[in-house]
């Protein structure tokens, strides 16, 4: 993460980055509901530490996080799937509001504002994953897979 607008925002632009492995997936954020989906690095033993980050493009800013720990079980409740364990399941809409059934609760809402995300703007999803268990350096990157992000129709009521 380097750039002139890094410094504005309080970021650490000039770190060194041999100690995790970094996702990227762009959207542009309107009323969809997006269901990120990947591996946890912490249960296939690549990782040591786990985040799912909301990135505001526009800022290069980071604006919403959610830790490896609320992560954990979110794959559990798709049957005909191998390994659920090592998976998740998450999902980021306007407004959490009246989706907590069929989220199962692993669900967080994206603020339509100018510092989060505004209507229409763009954003990251990024998968964080640090350092390799045993090691002092970040995860392999052969072992490592880009999340999948699918954009989802809000269920009408």
């Amino acid at each position: 993460m380097v750039g002139p607008l890094c410094d504005d925002n309080g970021m650490d632009c000039l770190a060194v980055s041999q100690d995790g492995t970094y996702q990227f997936r762009p959207v542009h954020f309107d009323n969809t509901v997006y269901a990120v989906a990947g591996t946890q690095g912490t249960a296939t033993g690549n990782a040591t530490y786990v985040s799912l980050r909301v990135n505001n493009i526009k800022y290069r800013a980071g604006v919403l996080n959610v830790e490896g720990s609320q992560l954990v079980g979110s794959a559990e409740f798709y049957p005909g799937v191998n390994n659920l364990d090592k998976l998740y399941v998450y999902y980021f809409p306007r407004d959490r509001e009246g989706l907590e059934a069929l989220t199962h609760g692993y669900c967080t809402s994206v603020e339509a504002s100018e510092w989060v995300i505004p209507s229409g703007g763009r954003a990251t999803f990024v998968e964080r994953d640090y350092v390799k268990k045993g090691t002092q350096r970040g995860p392999d990157s052969t072992q490592t897979a880009p999340p999948m992000v699918l954009p989802l129709q809000r269920p009408e009521h």
